[in-house]
């Protein structure tokens, strides 16, 4: 089945359009980003695929690509597009769609350990997983004695909270996986929140060796977060249609990182495109427009989302 949109006709289902594409064709696919550069600031990056049109039509082909590793003692790559450094050096990423194939250079830099940073590194998952949250502890008395400033907006305030506060019952030094704040949100111990950090997750061994680090209140010498970009910024979809979003984050001193997984999300109109916790975003039945938000760290980037109106429009509605 085709639909007409804006004067175009577009593939309903992915096996369609790939019937027409070819390994020999390079524009068949386009992935974003085009190359990936990886280090241990940086250390993972999602992929996203489409079509080779690249326009806000184009059919987001990410779930029915296949992602391998060309150079698997460089560079891993999962099935859902996430790239992350193995080794120092340069690799390649395939990516396949049916027939159509191309190819994505990872370089990677260096993968020397880095000092954690409450700011860069800390605060992201406590507003991810929705500990700083209006719900949670970030309301305006906290909940059970613990009190983190809303959305993360006072460093000072929840540093003192995590680190100082109920005599330091919340770090443990000495046991750092006895500290309370792995304890509760990983499930090891009571949470009324329940399980919000998943014990062994990336984000828990972050915390983990925050901890072991001294747990310090920030580093000298500290890129500042100048803004959040995400990709893509517009999309035209059909009923069902669903699309991976790319979040960005853009430092003083130049560097980037992919922080999709930390930045959280909302749709000012989910019936129309709903979006969930991952940067998925799936197209409703309802026709409209929407903005979907992606926030990191008091910042904001928003992709655009139509669902047009199925149908032609007649030239006399034009005349």
């Amino acid at each position: 089945m085709r639909l007409r949109r804006h004067g175009r006709w577009l593939l309903c289902t992915v096996c369609l359009w790939t019937a027409s594409a070819s390994a020999d064709d390079p524009a068949a696919l386009r992935v974003q980003p085009e190359a990936v550069q990886l280090d241990a600031g940086s250390p993972r990056q999602q992929l996203i695929v489409s079509s080779g049109s690249g326009d806000d039509l184009s059919p987001d082909l990410t779930r029915a690509a296949t992602f391998v590793s060309e150079s698997p003692e460089i560079v891993g790559v999962d099935a859902t597009g996430i790239v992350r450094p193995l080794a120092t050096g340069t690799g390649t990423v395939l990516v396949t769609v049916g027939d159509a194939a191309t190819r994505v250079a990872v370089e990677v830099g260096s993968l020397a350990v880095q000092p954690v940073d409450f700011d860069r590194d800390i605060q992201p998952i406590l507003t991810r997983f929705g500990c700083n949250a209006g719900a949670c502890h970030g309301k305006q008395r906290g909940q059970n004695g613990f009190q983190l400033s809303l959305l993360g907006f006072d460093s000072d305030f929840d540093h003192n909270a995590i680190v100082k506060e109920a005599r330091g019952r919340r770090i443990v030094r000495a046991a750092p996986e006895s500290s309370l704040i792995l304890q509760k949100p990983s499930g090891v111990a009571p949470h009324g929140g329940g399980l919000r950090l998943p014990l062994g997750g990336d984000e828990y061994r972050l915390l983990l060796r925050w901890i072991n680090e001294g747990a310090t209140r920030s580093l000298p010498d500290m890129p500042l977060l100048e803004q959040v970009t995400v990709a893509p910024t517009r999309r035209s979809m059909l009923p069902a249609e669903q699309q991976q979003l790319i979040v960005t984050a853009h430092y003083s001193d130049g560097s980037t990182r992919d922080v999709t997984a930390l930045a959280t999300y909302q749709s000012n109109e989910s019936v129309t495109a709903a979006v969930d916790e991952r940067g998925l975003v799936t197209a409703g039945t309802v026709v409209g427009e929407v903005a979907v938000m992606a926030r990191y760290l008091g910042h904001f980037a928003v992709c655009q989302v139509a669902l047009p109106l199925e149908g032609d429009v007649s030239p006399d509605a034009y005349a």
